[in-house]
């Protein structure tokens, strides 16, 4: 019987750092509807601030979707991981939203279900991370695929968004 050591945090590379050295974002993988598209930004480390708190995700990459502008197109990153079996997570990531409206969102899905989203768009410069991480759970065998969607209302031709930091952590 083959054993697995299941890391404390399950998702590989979550602020993207690889592509650095390696000039990609592996083992996230990149898929767009239509003429959306994904590009990786180096040279930016998010910062949050609330309430006066500042937290920055360390590093200097990001990603910057850009979905299509229709009706709920999206852009998207995927990633397939092991994580502990029959587990709830919270996943919590850093994202800001430029030119949107109220139907700007990103969703969370895991294995091909829906899980939750969130809206909280801000005029700022700064990043905002969920008021609460959206949660998941896995299966038997621990095994499953994420993607995080970023969503077009589409009404806003010149939407676009920043992500960063992505972390899954077991919710007890």
């Amino acid at each position: 019987m083959a054993t697995h050591t299941v890391p404390a945090q399950p998702v590989v590379n979550p602020a993207f750092e690889s592509y650095v050295s390696t000039g990609n974002i592996s083992p996230w993988a990149i898929s767009n509807m239509g003429t959306g598209r994904i590009e990786i930004i180096d040279g930016v480390n998010p910062c949050s601030n609330e309430n006066g708190d500042v937290q920055c995700a360390g590093g200097r990459v990001v990603i910057r979707p850009f979905p299509q502008n229709s009706p709920n197109a999206y852009s998207s990153i995927s990633q397939t991981f092991l994580a502990k079996p029959s587990t709830t997570y919270g996943l919590s990531f850093m994202y800001r939203c430029l030119n949107y409206d109220a139907g700007t969102r990103i969703e969370v899905w895991y294995n091909g279900q829906f899980k939750g989203s969130t809206n909280n768009c801000v005029n700022t410069a700064s990043f905002q991370r969920p008021t609460t991480p959206i949660q998941f759970t896995t299966d038997a065998t621990g095994q499953g695929t994420l993607e995080v969607r970023f969503v077009s209302s589409g009404g806003t031709p010149y939407l676009y968004f920043y992500a960063d930091d992505f972390k899954a952590t077991a919710v007890y």
